[in-house]
């Protein structure tokens, strides 16, 4: 009995290991949506979805905030922060600008699962909210080229990332 559970052990160890190796497949290989498919949902259970930055040493962002956008039926857009639970505003915390900026540029399968539940938050507020646009406003740093030349530090660039009916399962 006892080898029997050391062997059990052993196998979800060399899953575990597996799961968080093979969650870096580049997202245009042909194995990755097979393989995302089945252990996506195991790393988001366990909390060991990781991602790397291992060459993100250059600042891109002189400034970074999101913000929701919930749109109601008759044209009218209420803002709200986009930090879940409760619709906080973004913080500035590196770890917070490296998520959303690794869901908006990379298209992690975690992007849906934030739409929908942004938006299960947002109808407790209001049930009558049709649409969630997720909005960036950048302050894109610059080359020293640029700055010498007009004194300008950064690019301003606000940006609807995403949209979300929200409602249906649908997003785009």
């Amino acid at each position: 009995m006892r080898r029997f559970f050391r062997l059990l052990f052993c196998c979800f160890l060399c899953f575990h290991a597996a799961a968080v190796l093979l969650a870096h497949l580049p997202r245009n290989s042909a194995l990755e949506p097979k393989v995302s498919a089945v252990i996506a949902p195991y790393l988001d259970f366990t909390g060991t979805w990781q991602s790397w930055n291992m060459f993100y040493t250059i600042p891109h962002f002189h400034h970074f905030d999101l913000e929701l956008k919930a749109t109601l039926p008759d044209g009218q857009v209420k803002s709200f922060g986009p930090l879940l639970p409760g619709l906080r505003p973004h913080d500035g915390y590196i770890r917070l600008t490296l998520f959303f900026n690794n869901i908006l540029e990379l298209g992690s399968y975690q992007l849906p699962k934030y739409l929908k539940r942004a938006c299960a938050e947002l109808s407790e507020l209001d049930p009558n909210i049709i649409r969630l646009s997720l909005v960036t406003h950048i302050s894109e740093l610059r080359t020293l080229e640029e700055i010498a030349s007009d004194g300008v530090i950064a690019n301003e660039i606000t940006q609807v990332r995403y949209t979300a009916d929200c409602g249906e399962e649908y997003y785009r």
